[in-house]
């Protein structure tokens, strides 16, 4: 089992006027294999004026590089079906500080 979010789980954020709570996103990924425990949530509003969220996900220990495109996709396709938003998703190299932000190493 992965780990619970640390800090406030309650925070919201408001991704194309839908309201997202960071639990929303666990219950996704503790139902996915193949990640670890860290995830960053990052939102962008681009030139046409619109939100993009990008969330960034730790591949497991010794899950293979290759498979990161059908993981990604997979959790993409389930924050979309359960959430009603799209979302990009990188899966990056467990606890490496450059990729996620060593900021945010210990979750949420």
């Amino acid at each position: 089992m992965h780990d619970r979010l640390l800090g406030r789980s309650d925070d919201m954020f408001i991704i194309r006027a839908v309201n997202i709570y960071p639990g929303q996103i666990d219950h996704i990924l503790s139902n996915t294999k193949g990640w670890a425990v860290n995830t960053r949530f990052t939102s962008d509003q681009k030139e046409d004026g619109k939100d993009y969220m990008t969330i960034k996900v730790e591949r497991a220990e010794g899950g293979p590089p290759a498979e990161d495109s059908t993981l990604a996709r997979s959790i993409e396709e389930e924050i979309k079906k359960q959430i009603l938003v799209s979302g990009k998703v990188e899966i990056v190299s467990l606890r490496n500080p450059s990729e996620i932000g060593a900021e945010e190493q210990t979750g949420f």
